[in-house]
């Protein structure tokens, strides 16, 4: 997990919840971002979402359009936030629809 105020490439992290193990969302205080550890990105990602993420530290980092096709390709991630911090989920459709204007 992150901890609560550490710095990344996207803000500061504000929440962080575990989706599956190796696979993190985390709310920063600019955009909301999923972070996987390589392993788990080469095993549950596709070829055009894993080049679209960014190395930081030992995770790749995902975000903006890589975000959504993410949730389109396991839309169940979705259901398992919705369980662990339903108060991300306004957050995430808000970050969502705000990119599809």
């Amino acid at each position: 997990m992150l901890a609560q105020g550490t710095i990344t490439p996207m803000g500061i992290c504000r929440q962080c919840a575990l989706i599956r193990p190796g696979v993190l969302y985390v709310v920063t205080d600019h955009e909301p971002v999923v972070l996987c550890y390589l392993d788990a990105a080469e095993a549950l990602l596709t070829e055009d979402i894993k080049d679209l993420g960014r190395p930081w530290h030992e995770w790749i980092m995902f975000y903006g359009p890589a975000l959504e096709k993410i949730f389109e390709l396991w839309p169940s991630w979705m259901g398992t936030l919705e369980h662990e911090r339903h108060m991300i989920i306004p957050d995430i459709n808000k970050k969502m629809r705000r990119g599809r204007n």
